[in-house]
């Protein structure tokens, strides 16, 4: 694979996301857990989805052009495209819960 243009690995690692597309991580605590805990999982998203929502609203016009997170391997991205990403990551998540919960009896 050739390299890519800067300022579109955030589109190679979206498809990454969307295609389910298994990659090497940055480093081994990003990996997923094997045998994750139900549980543990629920609580997570019931802590987390409530934030979730609130970053388009409290993202202010001004600062749609700023940095807003750096990714691991796509850099640093600002707010439209750190948006899609996360529901590109959000979407895979969903996939791999939706596969766990069909090995369940």
């Amino acid at each position: 694979m050739g390299r890519v243009k800067p300022g579109k690995v955030v589109e190679v690692v979206q498809d990454v996301l969307e295609r389910d597309i298994p990659v090497n991580v940055p480093h081994p605590s990003l990996n997923p857990d094997e045998e994750p805990d139900p549980n543990e999982i629920i609580a997570l998203w019931e802590k987390e989805r409530p934030a979730l929502g609130e970053v388009p609203e409290s993202t202010k016009p001004e600062a749609t052009g700023s940095v807003m997170f750096s990714h691991p391997a796509a850099g640093p991205i600002t707010a439209v495209p750190m948006l899609e990403l996360a529901i590109a990551h959000f979407d895979t998540h969903e996939r791999a819960i939706a596969r766990l919960i069909a090995t369940m009896p």
